[in-house]
């Protein structure tokens, strides 16, 4: 408090920040990557332990030994030929009512203007309700359809789904998802359930009957019935995450059960050497933190985290062990149905912003938002000291003691260039859906997809050089003290817009701010031409197309070493890429696209006008 209500104080301190600006930048800039990295030394990272007490985690005798009904169920389902093609909803009617479970279908249909026509398809769902209970509450167990995946995880819901229905401890309604089309049919289901449609473009038939409010959700997404383990997803739409007692749940019956638990297909290190141990840890974490930067639905459990649904989706991993068959998966899925039956409330003791850098250990937003912190604030010194440089020197007394007479310049002009950065990419947003039509009147033998990406190209090359040589949006012969002020004021409003991000999502802000401090600091004002060059250079460099170009491209190269990097595999990644974020967009509610147009893309406009001045 000294320092804002003692002038000379603070101007010392401002002094003292604007004397060693660039080394103070340079300093919190690596500060900012020592303090992520140390995260992972052992006496920072914490254990995980259980917050809710009444969870009682692998404290009761497990009893499924439906094992070779299972194994029946997938033996019918091998033999009906349809069932790689679409959901077999008939057989599934027919077994739900063999095993005496109830159940209800709902039809729905999805339009988009990029999926070129709309598609049908028809959910079905099977309910035990809770005979301890007044069914206020249930759990949700789901298997999105797909044809990777039904073999497997049909015939064990199936199978799990009779065990229960035999059982009379359950306190809660149990409801069994047999969503078609994958997500698409689970996102109808949800928005039926609640009343509350996410997406315009799914209509869905109103629901026959429900349960009561969702306490937490599993998907499975199993490929095997004989595994080394289960793989836990956790990460959800924008960034969000279950609570961490979910995961230790599942994670602790998992291990009761012979069964190994992966985190994005990577054991805990097996080794003792400190670096080995921390260099996988760090591995496991980037994987993390970039699958919940991109804010994607990766697994069934992603749609149900916008509801405030604690939810996981499990997969079977192949490893060298297949200590796991279809007896240790179910009866792990029961251990964790049994703990959450005991919930007397929803989660929320435990967290809900972590870092996952292996299965025993979790960082906790308390210790990783400082290297975010540090690295925001390294672009601070810079915005702070163009501030203190922009002041212009009105009268100087020749008596030493009196106080210099300084004055801000007019910034006025800043505010038609804020305003075009932030509207062109707004009327881009707008326009998607009819961004094909002009596209196709052209050339109309051009798919919808393709059209979709020559769209986005085209028009972010209009709204980045259009504006560039219009003098009411970019003012002419501004001055040194002008473009100091521009440039302090465009540098503080991103750091509010990464701060802004890294309540919802850390991982996003982070990543960004990598990338943007950087380009902050060295895109000053300079009077060099050749500076200026270089600094445009390097902007086109990190511009949004040149990133949504890479990204996919590393991605597939990273994941898929062996295979050569064609230019027509190069196109179809990064178009992949792309209508997959418009597709989720629309149909998910995943912010990724509008983040990009409302705020990622103005802001990089603002500093790229600027260059041009």
């Amino acid at each position: 408090m000294g320092i804002l209500s003692d002038p000379e104080r603070r101007e010392a301190y401002v002094r003292l920040i604007v004397r060693h600006e660039n080394k103070l930048a340079l300093l919190l800039y690596i500060l900012s990557f020592a303090a992520f990295l140390a995260l992972f030394h052992p006496l920072l990272r914490e254990k995980t332990y259980f917050s809710e007490n009444a969870l009682l985690a692998n404290q009761v005798d497990l009893t499924f030994s439906s094992e070779n009904l299972a194994h029946r169920f997938e033996q019918e389902l091998k033999d009906l030929a349809c069932a790689k093609r679409q959901m077999p909803r008939g057989w599934l009617e027919e077994k739900l009512a063999e095993i005496s479970v109830e159940w209800y279908t709902q039809r729905f249909n999805v339009s988009h203007p990029w999926m070129g026509e709309s598609r049908s398809g028809e959910n079905v769902v099977g309910v035990v309700r809770a005979p301890r209970h007044s069914g206020t509450e249930c759990l949700v167990f789901v298997v999105p359809y797909d044809h990777h995946t039904v073999y497997k995880s049909v015939p064990l819901l199936l199978a799990l789904a009779s065990h229960f229905r035999g059982q009379t401890y359950w306190a809660k309604d149990l409801m069994f998802v047999f969503a078609d089309l994958r997500l698409i049919g689970l996102q109808a289901w949800l928005q039926a359930y609640h009343g509350h449609p996410v997406s315009e473009h799914i209509q869905g038939e109103s629901l026959f009957t429900r349960g009561g409010s969702i306490q937490a959700a599993l998907s499975l997404e199993l490929t095997s019935s004989s595994c080394d383990g289960l793989d836990i997803l956790l990460e959800g739409m924008n960034g969000q995450l279950p609570n961490l007692d979910l995961f230790n749940t599942m994670d602790k019956l998992t291990r009761a059960n012979d069964g190994f638990v992966y985190l994005h297909g990577r054991r805990d290190p097996p080794t003792r050497d400190l670096f080995e141990n921390v260099r996988r840890m760090v591995e496991t974490s980037l994987i993390g933190m970039w699958q919940q930067a991109g804010g994607r639905p990766v697994g069934g459990h992603a749609l149900f985290l916008p509801y405030h649904i604690d939810a996981l989706t499990i997969r079977s991993f192949q490893g060298a062990g297949k200590k796991m068959r279809y007896f240790n998966i179910a009866r792990s899925i029961e251990g964790t149905t049994r703990s959450l039956n005991n919930l007397l409330e929803r989660f929320h003791q435990s967290f809900y912003y972590y870092i996952m850098p292996n299965t025993y250990n979790y960082i906790s937003i308390g210790l990783y938002i400082p290297a975010l912190a540090l690295c925001v604030a390294s672009a601070a010194c810079k915005a702070l000291a163009q501030w203190n440089s922009a002041f212009i020197t009105a009268f100087e007394p020749e008596q030493k003691g009196v106080p210099v007479l300084t004055y801000l310049p007019d910034i006025t002009g800043i505010f038609p260039l804020i305003a075009v950065s932030f509207a062109l990419p707004l009327i881009l947003l707008f326009s998607l859906d009819q961004l094909h039509q002009p596209i196709a009147t052209v050339f109309p033998q051009m798919e919808r997809s393709d059209s979709l990406v020559v769209g986005l190209l085209l028009g972010f090359i209009i709204i980045a050089f259009l504006p560039v040589n219009t003098p009411f949006i970019l003012p002419r012969n501004l001055s040194v003290q002008q473009k100091n002020m521009y440039k302090s004021i465009l540098t503080f409003m991103t750091i509010i817009a990464l701060g802004s991000i890294s309540v919802t999502n850390f991982s996003l802000a982070y990543f960004l701010a990598l990338i943007a401090v950087p380009l902050m600091i060295f895109s000053l004002p300079a009077e060099s031409s050749f500076r200026r060059n270089v600094q445009k250079l390097l902007f086109l460099i990190v511009s949004p197309v040149t990133v949504c170009t890479l990204m996919p491209i590393l991605a597939f190269a990273f994941s898929y070493p062996e295979e050569p990097l064609s230019p027509q595999v190069c196109y179809s990644q990064v178009k992949l890429m792309i209508v997959k974020v418009v597709s989720e967009s629309c149909l998910f509610g995943s912010n990724l696209l509008t983040y990009s147009l409302t705020l990622f893309v103005p802001l990089w406009l603002v500093h790229w006008y600027l260059l041009w001045n």
